[in-house]
């Protein structure tokens, strides 16, 4: 993704907003876009749910490996597996899914699919169309990331690219990807918009610290600005919103139980995900 997409401000508890509300809307909309994409760079752009449309092409080719096989010659023989191409609009991502049979070198064929795995992680799909025409939902459905066709048949083996998907011989899933913003980072992107306006219209109430330290060395003072080290790592100085930008960059390690009475081990952790 280019950028954040779908990430709502909160502005839940908030006694006022005015520093925001005597912006026009373009201007607001500005002071809460650039929140949102602070909030999404610091948190490894890990959330936001985008729309997007897959134009599925299956293109057979044999990706061959070493495998165990009959000796010819003293060398191992080539096994080989065919995949399927995804294309999506744009030309922004590609994946690649099992398809078809193979049987010996240079003989691999594509077979019909009923289902298909998307790119993902995929939160819903909202079309599927085929030779420029709705597909009735009741010959689909969504699994576990996968595309289902439950009427018999098959999906399309290939399509023309060159064409818009509203034409014939052309097929599309329209579906949204990515992880939906929790309501944690909803709130802190409320607050910290809200922050940046009263810096913007000079509020003295603004709580986003001055990047300005005085400093004073043998009777002379001077002004410096700081290096910006802890704001790149999402340190505001606005509690509700470094809090949470740390329970997802820094989450707690899982806690574990050890007997005294067992011998010494190294004890692991899983890997935390969020």
């Amino acid at each position: 993704m280019a950028g954040p997409c779908n990430w709502p401000a909160a502005y839940i508890g908030c006694p006022s907003t005015a520093a925001l509300d005597q912006l026009d809307p373009t201007d607001r909309a500005m002071i809460e876009e650039m929140a949102v994409e602070l909030l999404w760079r610091w948190t490894n752009r890990a959330f936001g749910v985008c729309s997007i449309v897959a134009r599925p092409q299956r293109t057979c080719y044999q990706s061959s490996f070493w495998g165990w096989g009959p000796y010819s010659g003293g060398s191992m023989s080539w096994h080989s597996s065919p995949v399927s191409q995804w294309v999506l609009s744009g030309g922004d991502v590609s994946a690649f899914v099992a398809c078809g049979t193979c049987g010996a070198i240079g003989t691999c064929t594509c077979t019909g699919m009923t289902s298909v795995k998307l790119p993902g992680p995929v939160v819903s799909v909202s079309a599927v169309t085929i030779d420029g025409v709705d597909f009735p939902e009741v010959n689909w459905s969504l699994d576990n990331g996968r595309l289902l066709r439950l009427d018999g048949s098959s999906w399309p083996a290939t399509q023309n690219l060159e064409l818009p998907d509203t034409e014939v011989g052309t097929w599309s899933v329209s579906y949204s990807i990515g992880h939906p913003v929790p309501v944690g980072g909803q709130i802190a992107a409320g607050v910290f918009a809200l922050e940046l306006a009263k810096a913007l219209c000079g509020d003295s109430g603004c709580q986003l610290p001055q990047r300005v330290r005085s400093i004073t060395r043998q009777g002379i003072s001077m002004a410096v600005l700081d290096g910006f080290d802890d704001l790149d790592k999402g340190r505001t100085g606005i509690y509700l919103v470094d809090s949470w930008v740390s329970s997802i960059v820094n989450p707690p390690m899982p806690s574990s139980v050890r007997s005294v009475d067992l011998p010494a081990t190294i004890l692991r952790h899983p890997p935390v995900t969020t």
